[in-house]
């Protein structure tokens, strides 16, 4: 199981709250059932350190307030280490006006560092980015955060619309694991009398049967859909 260490703080916080709200992060994704992974908090040396940092690296980006970085061996994470953007961010574990949540922050990027990408629902703790005051929700996790840590460390078996997937035991009954991106597959699920969630449709397969799969026949930023600029991303209300 992955220790993790916090060895500094954000000046205007303190390191006593500033602790409190990176172990509530991380205690988010231990407290989800049927997820067999379990933190431990280390004095040093962990395997995931949250560290704080004044001076921002520009390959960052200014514009991030956390950053994960990834070690990887085999394929698998055996290290991370996130980092808090202490020099263009102001912190608060309260909700103060015009600064970022420590819990909310570090609860994304725990989700990260434990080996999940970015979600495709804007309700996530997962989704991509936010607008100003979003970090706060962050803290609680949604649904699709909690099938994400399931496919990953747990039996798997709810993916829904644009849910990574292998195959199509990782989908919820009746979805299939749609080869919808070059090497990347995402779970459908079955229309509903050829209703389906929002900004999806039910299609008809090759092979036969329906099922329901974004409009645009993509589910990330990185697959190239059918759709013109200004058209529906999946998982942006823009």
């Amino acid at each position: 199981d992955p220790s993790y260490n916090i060895p500094n703080a954000p000046p205007e916080i303190g390191l006593a709250t500033h602790r409190r709200a990176v172990r509530a992060a991380f205690a988010a994704w231990d407290a989800v059932a049927g997820a067999d992974i379990d933190f431990e908090e280390v004095n040093d040396n962990g395997d995931i350190p949250v560290q704080y940092l004044g001076n921002w690296p520009r390959e960052f980006g200014e514009f991030a307030a956390g950053i994960t970085n990834t070690a990887r061996r085999g394929g698998r994470i055996v290290s991370a280490r996130i980092s808090l953007n202490g020099q263009h961010f102001d912190w608060s574990t309260d909700g103060t006006v015009g600064t970022s949540d420590v819990q909310g922050v570090i609860t994304h990027e725990v989700g990260h560092a434990i080996g999940l990408g970015h979600s495709f629902y804007r309700e996530a703790t997962m989704y991509w980015t936010g607008d100003a005051g979003d970090d706060l929700s962050m803290r609680t996790l949604a649904p699709d955060d909690v099938r994400g840590i399931r496919f990953l460390y747990g039996a798997g078996g709810e993916g829904r619309v644009c849910d990574t997937c292998i195959d199509d035991d990782d989908c919820a009954a009746g979805g299939i694991c749609l080869n919808l991106e070059p090497n990347r597959s995402f779970c459908g699920e079955p229309c509903q009398n050829g209703r389906c969630p929002d900004n999806a449709a039910c299609f008809e397969l090759r092979s036969g049967g329906t099922q329901c799969a974004p409009i645009a026949r993509v589910c990330s930023d990185e697959g190239v859909g059918e759709f013109a600029d200004g058209d529906y991303c999946f998982g942006s209300n823009q």
